[in-house]
């Protein structure tokens, strides 16, 4: 809707009416994105699945889907180059502004109400650490190939098939730079390095059960995966994208 009234603007030669709404479509994709990627850290600790002693997550997957989809949606209809990536700056901020505001507040909170944390409470804001920060990278190669297309005049089958190769290399990237990722994969592929204690002995014995799989494999099948989801992501937002862009037309 505000990608529609920026249109009608431009059409009615209200130029701050349309840099406003381009603005608001801006700051709405960023949120969806924010909003998308509450369910990634989720992923890491309940989505691991096991075939066999094949394990997987399905981090990479709903990264690839989540962050193409609305990628290619502002590069689509945004009408600056740097569409994705300005989204995409946006969409951290909330995280930086996350991260640094949250203990701050917290902390003026509880003079205000005279409380006090335990002495080892962490005050460190979960949700800000957690962020995708590493998406930086596909939104702005996505924008090069994006102006490259245009620029170029590539057919759509082949402008399609460098942005799926831009985008499947750039997210496993962001992926394997998310260091949670990388932390979960080797406590899924050595179930024993999360396990001490007094019980450890009996521990080692049931774990005799669980499925036991190579770091390597479990990072590599689940970046595999990851690709479908960037396939879909791009399709169904370069789809979409395309819709509005000729609605508007």
């Amino acid at each position: 809707m505000l990608a529609d009234g920026a249109q009608m603007a431009a059409e009615q030669g209200a130029r701050g009416a349309e840099r406003a709404g381009y603005i608001g479509a801006m700051l709405a994709w960023a949120t969806l994105l924010g909003n998308l990627s509450f369910l990634l850290p989720n992923a890491l600790t309940t989505g691991y699945l096991a075939l066999g002693n094949l394990i997987f997550t399905v981090y990479p997957l709903l990264l690839g889907a989540f962050a193409t989809f609305v990628m290619m949606i502002a590069v689509q209809v945004l009408p600056w180059r740097a569409a994705a990536t300005s989204v995409t700056v946006v969409y951290l901020l909330f995280g930086l502004v996350n991260y640094l505001l949250i203990p701050l507040l917290m902390t003026l909170n509880l003079q205000l109400e005279q409380q006090y944390l335990l002495p080892h409470a962490s005050t460190v804001s979960l949700i800000g650490l957690e962020w995708q920060y590493g998406l930086l990278i596909p939104a702005v190669l996505l924008d090069a190939i994006a102006w490259l297309t245009r620029r170029a005049k590539w057919p759509p089958r082949r402008a399609n098939r460098v942005t799926f190769v831009v985008a499947s290399i750039s997210i496993s990237l962001a992926a394997l730079l998310y260091p949670f990722f990388i932390r979960s994969a080797q406590e899924q592929s050595d179930p024993l390095s999360k396990m001490n204690g007094p019980i450890a002995a009996a521990q080692l014995q049931a774990s005799s059960n669980l499925p036991h799989s190579s770091i390597v494999l479990v990072i590599a099948l689940s970046l595999l995966l990851g690709l479908l989801g960037i396939w879909g992501g791009s399709w169904l937002g370069a789809g979409i994208g395309e819709l509005m862009r000729r609605t508007k037309r």
